[in-house]
């Protein structure tokens, strides 16, 4: 039988957060999926985790590079008012 997925709601997720040492993991691959840079996460997911996979991928490859992020437009937001 198919079960039906239900997203926590926030304060659940809170303390289910709370209770772990790791909630969960953000990570980077090459434009073929191979895995490259990944980190754990230890609190709710914020936009710190992906700035600083950003800068390291940068760091390590140069500018030459492309970006995918499911919330890309929360990203360019930040860059642009904090970097531009």
């Amino acid at each position: 039988m198919i079960q039906a997925f239900k997203a926590a709601n926030e304060k659940n997720s809170i303390i289910l957060s709370n209770a772990l040492d790791i909630s969960g993991v953000v990570g980077t691959t090459c434009k073929h999926g191979i895995p490259m840079k990944f980190l754990n996460i230890k609190t709710r997911e914020r936009l710190v985790y992906s700035l600083f996979l950003l800068n390291n991928i940068l760091d390590e490859f140069g500018s030459q590079i492309n970006v995918m992020y499911d919330i890309g437009c929360t990203m360019a937001k930040h860059l642009k008012v904090n970097y531009l």
